[in-house]
């Protein structure tokens, strides 16, 4: 399945991106069988024998700690899609998140730099 988070969220300990996986729900409170779960986890654990240290995140924590690094009041692809450019996940869900603008601007800053030193 193709979605905003394909290829953009990357493991810190294998470089591998993250893969979308979906299981049936399995908690112990009746309330919360609502069909499956969506989450996402290292590429390295749908390998045989791999194991990752880095542990499996919710899709929904996932997009709201986006919505919430965004300033958003609700997760909105299109949004993400143009301002996030990478996520980066190790150990116990540390989520590092580089946004385009602050690239766009580190590319100006070292544009202006060398323009200046001509």
């Amino acid at each position: 399945n193709i979605s905003c988070f394909t290829g953009v969220i990357k493991c810190a300990c294998h470089g591998c991106s993250f893969v979308h996986s979906a299981r049936r729900n399995r908690a112990k409170d009746p309330a919360y069988h609502t069909g499956t779960v969506v989450y996402w986890n290292c590429g390295m654990t749908k390998k045989k024998g791999g194991h990752c240290a880095t542990k499996a995140i919710p899709e929904q924590k996932l997009k709201a700690f986006c919505a919430d690094a965004m300033v958003l009041p609700a997760f909105d692809e299109t949004v993400f899609t143009e301002r996030i450019e990478r996520i980066t996940i190790s150990g116990q869900r540390h989520v590092e998140i580089a946004f385009r603008e602050r690239k766009r601007q580190m590319m100006l800053e070292r544009w202006a730099k060398q323009k200046c030193q001509r």
